[in-house]
């Protein structure tokens, strides 16, 4: 029984992660632009002094596309990586700038957007091209439910959607809360060991990743959590040594 309710738990989180529930509906009110000088801090730790409008934005991580269209701004987006556009129904129609890793720089800067919005994995030679460029870049993740609320709070700032921002990040910490409460009396011999698996075969998840937080969150034990790598290879035998309860497979693309 406590097997068939931490995947329960689990996959409900997966959903709240990744976006997947509509949440609260939002609306397309838009305040007035960020004040002059004004600047957020974004999941990389730097000081971004935010674009006086942002309405024309490339976005190459997948998680930040679907949080921007949770709070209502998605109108903003020109274009997204490869794998969102091929992925995700709402950005068929987007044009395509390369990988979330390796993003067509060159074009990029052609189509001239007020911000590009990426992740922690883009080659900081390529994000120093495009602020050479007159471009501003905005780190943000979507990934760590530690810090996911911090993120759309920022998200809403940028975006001058305070409010439907604020929304949703009370909407994810409402179920957030209420795993925490169902799992918090669980019994360490009680927990379900888990082996979590990447984008590709036998990668898999250590302590500091999305994945370890989703696990342990849910109340299960991360059988690699304590790997001394935070994404590791591992091989069908290793797995088999754990003896595990199960797996999850991540099927999310950056």
């Amino acid at each position: 029984m406590i097997k068939k309710i931490f995947w329960i738990i689990l996959a409900a989180a997966v959903i709240l992660l990744l976006g997947g529930c509509n949440g609260p509906e939002t609306t397309e009110n838009p305040a007035d632009s960020p004040a002059a000088n004004a600047a957020v801090k974004d999941s990389a730790g730097r000081e971004i002094k935010m674009p006086a409008n942002l309405k024309r934005v490339i976005v190459l991580n997948s998680s930040a596309f679907n949080m921007i269209t949770a709070i209502g701004a998605a109108d903003t987006i020109i274009g997204v990586n490869d794998s969102t556009q091929k992925s995700e129904a709402a950005a068929a129609g987007k044009e395509a700038f390369g990988s979330f890793m390796q993003p067509y720089v060159e074009k990029i800067i052609a189509a001239g957007p007020d911000a590009v919005i990426v992740n922690s994995m883009m080659n900081s030679t390529q994000v120093k091209q495009l602020e050479d460029a007159g471009i501003t870049v905005i780190s943000l993740e979507f990934y760590l439910p530690s810090i996911l609320q911090d993120e759309i709070v920022t998200l809403g700032k940028l975006f001058n959607r305070e409010a439907q921002a604020q929304k949703y990040a009370d909407f994810i910490m409402k179920y957030r809360n209420l795993i925490e409460s169902r799992v918090k009396d669980i019994r360490p011999e009680n927990k379900v060991a888990v082996y979590f698996e990447g984008y590709s075969e036998y990668s898999t998840v250590a302590r500091g990743s999305g994945g370890d937080e989703l696990v342990t969150g849910a109340g299960g034990i991360n059988i690699a959590g304590r790997e001394t790598v935070k994404y590791p290879k591992v091989s069908a035998e290793w797995v088999l040594e754990k003896k595990t309860s199960g797996g999850c497979k991540d099927h999310f693309q950056q």
